[in-house]
């Protein structure tokens, strides 16, 4: 009698620790899906908040061509 009830209480515990992962698994898997589903896809800006960009290409400050040449060079024609 003393061997039935050891393995009923193994057997009990086990059961419940396999009920609690098992919840625990659940419980994770339904905040990680509500915390995507709730964002709002614009993320939060603060006074700290840094702007980063990443440019393709060739960016130039000033253009070549003068409008005022061009004025000047069509007077003189």
């Amino acid at each position: 009698m003393k061997t039935f009830f050891k393995y009923l209480f193994t057997l009990l515990g086990g059961f419940a620790l396999g009920i609690i992962a098992i919840a625990l698994i659940i419980g994770f898997a339904f905040s990680s899906l509500s915390s995507k589903m709730n964002d709002s896809g614009s993320p939060e800006l603060t006074e700290a908040s840094i702007l980063s960009l990443t440019i393709d290409g060739d960016v130039t400050d000033r253009s070549i061509s003068n409008p005022l040449n061009d004025i000047l060079s069509a007077g003189g024609d």
